[in-house]
Order: C-alpha cells, then sequence, then structure tokens
C-alpha cells in the first residue's frame, strides 16, 4: 500500500516534469514554425521589382492572400513531423501594414540607402561631393550681379538726371549695328528642345502617370537680355543651396537614379519611357516638356559661370564695349553703353550655354570653369547661335549635370516620389496589376496557438482541456 502510494506520487511528479517540458519544446516549436512561415511568405517577394531595381516588398500576387499563404505553411509545419504535440492554429490576423509607397518616400529612401552603402563605396561618394564643390558659390553670383546691378543703376541715375537738366552726355553719334541678341530672343522663343536639337528633331512625347509625386506648374524660363532686371532676377534663382543635411543619403540616391533610370544620352533604348531622371527633375506629365525644362534648368546651371568668366576676361569686355557702341549708335563710356555691354556679355553666356548643353546631348563633356582654350561662342555667330566647336578631355558629361540638378534640387523628397512613378510605370509593363501601395515591405501577424495536454501515463493533472497563447510577429523586408 505504501510503495503503491509512493509510486503514484512518482508517477505525479514526473508526469507534472514532462508536462512542463513538453508545454515549454511546444511553444518552441510553434514559435519556429510561425516565424518559418513568415520568412516563407517574405520569400514571394516581387521578382521582377528586385531584378529591376534592387527593393524588396511582397509580391502583389500574394499579398491579397496574405493571411492564407501564412496560414496553410503554418499549419503544415506544425503537422509534418512525427511528433507528440496536437496543434491547432486559429485564424492569421494581419495589420500594420507599410508599403514601398507608404510615408511619403521614405520607405523607398530607406532601402536605396542600404544598398547603395554597398553599391557606391566611398570613392564614389566623394567623386559626387566634388560635383557640387565645383559649381559656383553663393559670393561669385553676387558678384556677377552687383556688375550688372550696377551698371544699371548707373544708366537710370544718368537718365534721371539728362531728364531733369534737359542736358545730354557729350557723345558722338555713330552708324548703328546690327544688335546680335534680337536673332537671339527670336530663336529663345522657339523654346529649350528646339534651340538644343534642332526643330526637327525626333523626341518622345509619351505621357507620365504621376500618382505619387507632385506635378511640377514651373514655367520655362525666358531670358530678356535687354532688361537688366531680367537677367539679375535670373541670377538671383540661381544661388544654390549649400546645406549639408543628410548628404550622404542624396548622393547616395542621386547615384542609384543615375545607375538604374534612363535619360536621353541612355545608349541601351527601352521599352515606355525614355527621360526618367529628367522626370525626377523636371516632374512634368509629358517626357517633352520634361526634357526641355531640363535643357532650361542646364542652361541656367551654366550660364551662372560662363557670365562670371566673360565679366572677368578683357578680350571679351573689349568686344562687348565696342559693339555695344555700335548697336546703340554712340561712342565714349556713357552709363547706356555701359549697360549694353553688361547685357550683350550675359547675352554671350548664355549663347555659349547654348553650345555647352549641345555638346552635352551629343556625348561631349564641359568644363564647369571656361577658359581661353574652351570658350566656343563668339559675338558673331551670337544672333544664329553658331559656334565653332571645341571637344575637351575633361569635364563633366550629360548625365554628371543631371546630378548636378538632383543635388541642388529644393524639394529634395520629391526625386523619391517620382521615383515610385517611374518604379510602378516600368514594372506595370511585365505585371499589369501591380502596384507600390499594394507592394508590402512589412506587415504584423497575429494569432492563437492551441496545444492539447500530454496526459503522460494517463495521468489527469489539473489543467485545462488545452492550452491558448497568442502568437504576434513583425515581419519586414
Amino acid at each position: 500500500m505504501y510503495v503503491s502510494l509512493l509510486f503514484l506520487i512518482f508517477l505525479l511528479l514526473l508526469s507534472m516534469c514532462l508536462e512542463g517540458a513538453y508545454l515549454y519544446l511546444g511553444k518552441g516549436k510553434a514559435e519556429g514554425a510561425y516565424l518559418a512561415s513568415l520568412s516563407s511568405a517574405r520569400g514571394n517577394y516581387q521578382k521582377e521589382l528586385e531584378q529591376k531595381y534592387h527593393l524588396f516588398g511582397l509580391d502583389v500576387r500574394y499579398g491579397a492572400q496574405l493571411d492564407t499563404w501564412i496560414g496553410e505553411t503554418l499549419n503544415y509545419d506544425l503537422t509534418a513531423g512525427r511528433d507528440p504535440f496536437s496543434f491547432q492554429a486559429g485564424p492569421i490576423q494581419i495589420s500594420k501594414k507599410i508599403s514601398l509607397a507608404d510615408r511619403q518616400g521614405e520607405i523607398l529612401k530607406k532601402q536605396i540607402e542600404d544598398f547603395m552603402k554597398y553599391d557606391i563605396g566611398k570613392a564614389g561618394i566623394n567623386a559626387l561631393k566634388e560635383y557640387v564643390l565645383k559649381l559656383p558659390e553663393r559670393e561669385d553670383t553676387s558678384q556677377a550681379k552687383g556688375i550688372l546691378d550696377q551698371a544699371d543703376q548707373q544708366d537710370s541715375e544718368d537718365n534721371k538726371k539728362s531728364s531733369d537738366t534737359g542736358k545730354q552726355e557729350d557723345t558722338k553719334t555713330v552708324k548703328k549695328a546690327k544688335d546680335p541678341r534680337k536673332g537671339l530672343a527670336r530663336l529663345l522663343r522657339e523654346g529649350a528642345v528646339s534651340i538644343i536639337l534642332g526643330g526637327d528633331a525626333e523626341v518622345s512625347e509619351k505621357e507620365i502617370s504621376v500618382v505619387y509625386g507632385h506635378e511640377s506648374r514651373e514655367k520655362e524660363k525666358k531670358l530678356n537680355f535687354f532688361r537688366a532686371g531680367s537677367v539679375s532676377e535670373t541670377l538671383d534663382e540661381q544661388v544654390k543651396d549649400t546645406a549639408q543635411t543628410g548628404m550622404k543619403t542624396e548622393l547616395m540616391s542621386i547615384a542609384y537614379a543615375s545607375k538604374y533610370f534612363h535619360s536621353y544620352t541612355s545608349k541601351e533604348k527601352k521599352k515606355g519611357l525614355q527621360y526618367e531622371i529628367e522626370y525626377l527633375i523636371a516632374g512634368k506629365s509629358s517626357e517633352k516638356e520634361n526634357l526641355g525644362a531640363v535643357f532650361s534648368k542646364l542652361l541656367l546651371l551654366r550660364f551662372l559661370p560662363n557670365l562670371i568668366y566673360v565679366q572677368k576676361d578683357p578680350s571679351k569686355q573689349a568686344e562687348a564695349e565696342a559693339l555695344a557702341a555700335s548697336v546703340l549708335g554712340i561712342t565714349g563710356l556713357v552709363p547706356a553703353v555701359k549697360l549694353a555691354k553688361e547685357l550683350l556679355l550675359a547675352a554671350l553666356a548664355y549663347g555659349e550655354s547654348v553650345t555647352d548643353i549641345r555638346n552635352l546631348t551629343e556625348g561631349r563633356k564641359v568644363p564647369v570653369w571656361k577658359s581661353k582654350d574652351t570658350w566656343q561662342m563668339e559675338f558673331a555667330g551670337l544672333a544664329s547661335l553658331s559656334a565653332k566647336r571645341r571637344p575637351v578631355k575633361k569635364g563633366l558629361s550629360y548625365s554628371d549635370y543631371l546630378c548636378l540638378l538632383l543635388m541642388i534640387q529644393t524639394k529634395k523628397q520629391e526625386k523619391y516620389l517620382r521615383m515610385m512613378d517611374l518604379i510602378e510605370a516600368n514594372i506595370k509593363l511585365e505585371v499589369p496589376e501591380f502596384s507600390l501601395s499594394s507592394c508590402y515591405v512589412s506587415f504584423q501577424a497575429e494569432t492563437e496557438m492551441m496545444l492539447k495536454p500530454l496526459h503522460f501515463g494517463g495521468v489527469s493533472l489539473p489543467v485545462k482541456n488545452r492550452y491558448q497563447w497568442k502568437l504576434k510577429e513583425l515581419s519586414e523586408y
């Protein structure tokens, strides 16, 4: 009797120990199977997205049935083995889904940063920084603008003085020469695309579906080289943004855009949109408009260093002064001649900029700062925008200048939203139902797990008919 009692106590203790171990191991197995099912679900990433852009998101064809997929995988893993565990999983509840389209481009930005820190390297980042550092500084802009403003002010004061006194400064009238600015003005009315590529050039006119980005309503800037105010205002707008906040991240995204998106000079042609980087910069809904807007921005980007050069070049100043006197029909360095001289120099700098962009679109390089050996435009060719091209070995390419435009872009987050438009449009060519808003990068899955007690040796312990606990995990790429 005593021995039987001891045996029962021993059996009870053994059952309790085994039941505890059984529950512990069961929870471990359930947790492992649950994590494996989530990992399996993440394995259904959008292959086309990864292959084209090295980005990860759940395949939209699985996203709609994500709970079913996880549930089936979980149940299979729990029942496939021959062990004493008897599980029953509740329905899978999916919540907190985050897609590549969420958080105003921050999700895309983070994935690009994670990928490019291995791809671009320190040397690539430093090279891109050098591009920005080569641009004219704020002081350069102020100095160039100051020269023009001073000439304009002196001319205004002289006109006012003449009006008040009724006397004109002593000058000698000569036969007027043809003003090259008039011919330039006629050409500028044709628009940037025609000026750079010619009126017969074939360019893409495809429409862009602007879904995530904000369509730009900015109009092409047209300079009036007969008004100092027009040129001065343009110089004000060209002061570069020197803020260094997030410079490394921005450089990574720009390097990414340069590598994975096409531009006008890309050698490899593809289906769909052709001027993708131009869209990142300009944000228009038409490819032709984007190309024109980027050409216009490049013209202004080149205009400032070219203007700084001619303002400091004695021979160009002498030519401009003589031409100014000729087009006005007067001699003597009166304020009117000085103002015309500065405006003619500005027009010459703009004409040089046109030649620069033509070179860039043809695959040639253009240095940021010009010299006597690299200057091309002369006053004789300004009215027709014709110049003798001078190829250079060192300089920046069209792609490099696009990187500069992206770097000085004011609304820096906008390029990520526009990238999303391009990515979605390109993937849709292969997967029509694709949408970044349905391409999940993160989700939370929750279920209730049930496990029948072991009841070792037929001993009924004071436990429930089944153990129950919740499993909740955040799954992300």
